[in-house]
């Protein structure tokens, strides 16, 4: 009797000092803040989650009717429990819960960014984006052996940084291809080309742009040695969808030419070598077409064209154009296809064509 009595006590002091061993239950997780609502001028109420404001238009995820997009002007006042990120007129950036005020005001946690009422029209974004540098890199290579020993290979790069104000993009183009003589065993590099630009784009209005632009080329099949190339001019970004842009741009250029005969230029046996034109400058119109569709969640359609014409010999143009499908594969992995089209009215040469057609096959990395 008593060794069972002294069995249970230690069972229970066992048990006793196993819970004190074991962790506190954790305490529920707190309830999710309240949905957000917006109180429309015309006595409407949207209920969901506030996403952002862009471009005077604002956007709010509902249960019921997906993603709904409310032009800022028709706002009376908002409440979001939740808490936003607020960018004001100025710059001021502002982080706070928002409370349903008067018509055209919310109230906010005040701060010393503002005070405790906060009219909506000082109200400039919304869970701003932050401004960072997208683009992709692409390279591809072709080589040849046998009868023919030949190698090419062709590296592109986009890169662009968007803002609410201003965007900045770059662009740069390398190919090359040398061939091999089979009776000498020497190597001739046939076609060289190395491009790239650099604009600047100020947006005066939602839609609308200034721009300033330079850009530098050399192609050694059509002897050119370099091209140097600047201009201001105007934008019009006509469409601005998350699937689909489009932008077209008007200046004028100035082009600068010079040319050269490479000592290294393949010339057949006997014949002679080719007359290169003289060096010239000269003043141009320019007209760019862009865009951007992605017809499918993994697939892209980019084309960025140039044209231009000169302002001073009506004979004389050039004119850009580059045709990309592109498929995302996995992560920033993708695969694409292109076709560019380089036109020159008045090459380095008469023995030069005029038109150059190069098709791409690449893999790339996305950023």
């Amino acid at each position: 009797m008593l060794l069972a009595r002294l069995l249970s006590g230690l069972a229970t002091v066992a048990l006793f000092a196993t819970a004190l061993a074991q962790d506190p239950p954790s305490p529920p997780p707190p309830p999710p803040p309240p949905p957000d609502e917006v109180f429309l001028k015309n006595g409407d109420k949207v209920t969901g989650k506030i996403l952002d404001l862009v471009g005077g238009k604002l956007t709010v995820d509902t249960p019921y009717a997906g993603k709904v997009v409310i032009d800022w002007k028709e706002v009376a006042s908002f409440n979001a429990p939740g808490g936003l990120d607020f960018e004001l007129q100025g710059g001021e950036m502002l982080k706070s819960k928002a409370e349903r005020a008067a018509d055209g005001s919310i109230k906010v946690e005040p701060s010393a960014l503002a005070a405790e009422q906060l009219a909506l029209e000082s109200i400039v974004e919304i869970n701003p984006k932050p401004v960072v540098w997208t683009g992709n890199l692409a390279a591809g290579m072709q080589f040849k052996r046998g009868n023919v020993e030949e190698d090419s290979s062709v590296v592109t790069f986009l890169a662009q940084r968007t803002s609410d104000i201003d965007r900045i993009t770059a662009r740069a183009r390398y190919n090359a291809t040398r061939v091999k003589d089979q009776n000498t065993s020497d190597w001739a590099t046939t076609d060289r080309y190395l491009g790239g630009l650099l604009q600047y784009d100020y947006f005066v209005a939602k839609d609308w742009f200034l721009y300033v632009n330079g850009q530098a080329e050399r192609d050694r099949a059509k002897f050119l040695d370099v091209r140097w190339t600047a201009g201001v001019g105007a934008g019009w970004q006509f469409l601005d969808q998350s699937d689909l842009k489009g932008s077209v741009e008007a200046g004028v250029n100035f082009i600068s030419e010079k040319y050269k005969l490479y000592q290294n230029h393949p010339v057949p046996p006997g014949s002679t070598p080719p007359t290169i034109r003289s060096d010239d400058d000269f003043m141009a119109a320019r007209v760019a077409l862009n865009l951007d569709w992605k017809i499918l969640e993994n697939l892209r359609y980019l084309q960025f064209t140039q044209y231009f014409p000169s302002l001073e010999d009506k004979d004389k143009f050039l004119v850009n154009s580059q045709h990309t499908l592109q498929l995302s594969v996995t992560g920033n992995l993708f695969v694409q296809g292109g076709v560019i089209f380089d036109y020159d009215s008045q090459p380095g040469s008469s023995s030069a064509e005029r038109l150059d057609t190069k098709y791409l096959v690449q893999v790339g990395w996305s950023f």
